[in-house]
Order: structure tokens, then C-alpha cells, then sequence
């Protein structure tokens, strides 16, 4: 999906080309200034549709790059759930040691 639409494309070209015919309009005559507004608009056309392959190009890219980091953090290959089970039962009998050998205390 692209960011934005040829909407904006358009609606874009068209402030900036009106921007342009105004101040050309003030030192032009009225030929040049909407000579140079239609350069504009058809400059400022390719110029934003290029912004817009960009933008959606880089947007792509992270999004799947943070996939590929989503997916591998998941499946750590030295994980082992064995191990996990491993290291709570042994942690639960040395509690249990110390517990009876504080109750012995007492």
C-alpha cells in the first residue's frame, strides 16, 4: 500500500504551482507566470509521486525487517524448555533444604 494518494499528488502540485504563478505574476507577464505555474505543477507532480515511492519503499523495508527480528527473537535455538524444568526443580529443592534447616533452628 502507497502512502497517501494521487489526490494529495495533485491537490500538492496544484498549491505550489498556484504559489509559483502569483510571485511570477508580479515581475511576468501573464504568459510567463502560467508558462512557469505549469512547469511547476508538472515538476512538483513527479517530484511528490518519487517522495511517495520512497516513503513507501523505506516504510516496507522496516516493517519487514521488524518481522524478521519479531521471528527470530522467537525462535531462539538455545532455548530448552528441559533446561527451564531443570532449573526450577532445583531451585525449588534448595529452597525446601533451607526451609528445614531453618525450622531445625528454631
Amino acid at each position: 500500500m502507497m502512502v497517501g494518494s494521487y489526490w494529495h499528488n495533485f491537490l500538492g502540485a496544484t498549491i505550489l504551482s498556484v504559489y509559483v504563478f502569483l510571485l511570477s505574476l508580479l515581475n511576468n507577464t501573464p504568459q510567463a507566470s502560467i508558462e512557469r505555474a505549469l512547469l511547476t505543477f508538472i515538476i512538483s507532480l513527479i517530484l511528490i509521486q518519487l517522495m511517495r515511492w520512497g516513503v513507501t519503499y523505506i516504510t516496507k523495508k522496516n516493517h519487514q525487517q521488524n518481522i524478521n527480528k519479531h521471528n527470530s527473537s522467537n525462535e531462539n535455538p538455545d532455548y530448552n524448555e528441559s533446561d527451564v524444568e531443570l532449573d526450577v526443580e532445583e531451585t525449588a529443592n534448595h529452597v525446601r533444604t533451607m526451609m528445614n534447616e531453618e525450622q531445625l533452628e528454631r
